[in-house]
């Protein structure tokens, strides 16, 4: 199996609290596992381009068209030799050599370039997942440009996608305009992707992915309650127990997006 997280941070390169617990320690986990491929794929932030002792090489760069812009994105990589796990890092230094990881005025922006960048980068990274983990809002519009711009595409054809909710409360949001003005999407979306009277993320995903993933308990969505109702057959729920069993139920759920129809689950 193939899996590729997105995410916004990863540790030991990037960690601001957002990914919490025993996440910290899936991807490590789930690598020590049988015939499990496992990449990375996140931001090459400031703090990670100027930290001296990540050994981190460029490999090449790629456009990435984002509404009416044609964007910069370099590519570069570091294997982790403990784990042999893959990272790839995604260069633009408008959007991210900024002294703080989070807290702008153009996140919005920001992370859309990031999700969108990160399945353009599947083709020179040689690597098409099985499964698409997206954590937060800040991976949650993946689904969304999977959807839009590369479902046509053989190779995507057939990939997964699911969300991982670890703060509830952070649901990237963005007016109106975002849809056509960033996004460059059409109207055809719009109910989609909004909740109220803005663009939502989380809600996107959660109605795009395959599944979603939420801590032990959590039924509903904060502001998303509908939504979750609607959708709560792609909700699974994990308890976080023990790093060894937390990535079992992880592969788990991995093999139910591939095998079964539906997700719902309290592991």
């Amino acid at each position: 199996m193939k899996a590729l997280f997105v995410t916004g941070e990863a540790i030991p390169f990037v960690n601001t609290g957002m990914v919490t617990g025993l996440l910290q320690e899936l991807p490590k986990e789930l690598s020590k596992q049988e015939d499990m491929q496992l990449c990375i794929v996140m931001p090459y932030y400031k703090a990670v381009a100027e930290q001296p002792t990540f050994q981190i090489k460029y490999i090449t760069n790629f456009g990435v068209q984002l509404g009416w812009r044609h964007l910069h994105c370099g590519l570069f990589h570091a294997v982790d030799t403990e784990s042999g796990i893959n990272y790839y890092f995604l260069d633009n230094k408008y959007y991210f050599y900024r002294d703080e990881i989070y807290g702008h005025q153009d996140d919005g922006e920001r992370f859309a370039f990031f999700a969108k960048a990160a399945i353009t980068a599947l083709e020179y990274i040689d690597f098409v997942p099985d499964v698409i983990n997206c954590t937060d809002w800040t991976s949650a519009l993946v689904p969304l440009f999977l959807k839009s711009d590369f479902s046509h595409l053989e190779p995507y054809r057939d990939i997964k996608t699911l969300l991982t909710v670890n703060d509830v409360e952070y649901q990237g949001k963005a007016s109106g305009e975002f849809l056509t003005e960033v996004l460059g999407l059409s109207e055809n979306w719009r109910s989609i992707i909004t909740q109220g009277d803005n663009i939502n993320f989380v809600k996107t995903a959660v109605v795009l992915a395959d599944g979603v993933v939420t801590k032990e308990g959590i039924k509903a969505l904060p502001g998303l309650e509908s939504v979750s109702t609607t959708y709560a057959y792609k909700f699974a729920s994990i308890a976080e127990k023990n790093a060894v069993d937390f990535a079992k139920h992880y592969r788990e759920i991995f093999e139910h997006l591939l095998f079964e129809d539906e997700m719902t689950a309290d592991l």
